[in-house]
């Protein structure tokens, strides 16, 4: 199992574990690479993206950006 499917799987089961505020019945998880600058180098990272939807049709859109390990 790669570094990356570890973390993001941690990041999965945070999200997944964490209090919310209001309750959101609708729960859509997804994940897009950008091409991204770190430490001078242009690299494809992976944006995680959690939008909740409540009943009212209100949106939580929290995201994070993980790093692919370098070898």
């Amino acid at each position: 199992m790669s570094a990356a499917t570890v973390r993001l799987d941690e990041a999965l089961k945070a999200v997944f574990e964490q209090p919310l505020k209001e309750s959101y019945p609708y729960r859509i998880l997804d994940a897009r690479y950008e091409r991204a600058r770190e430490a001078g180098v242009i690299a494809s990272q992976a944006v995680l993206v959690a939008i909740g939807v409540d009943w009212e049709g209100r949106r939580l859109k929290p995201f994070d950006v993980f790093q692919r390990k370098r070898a």
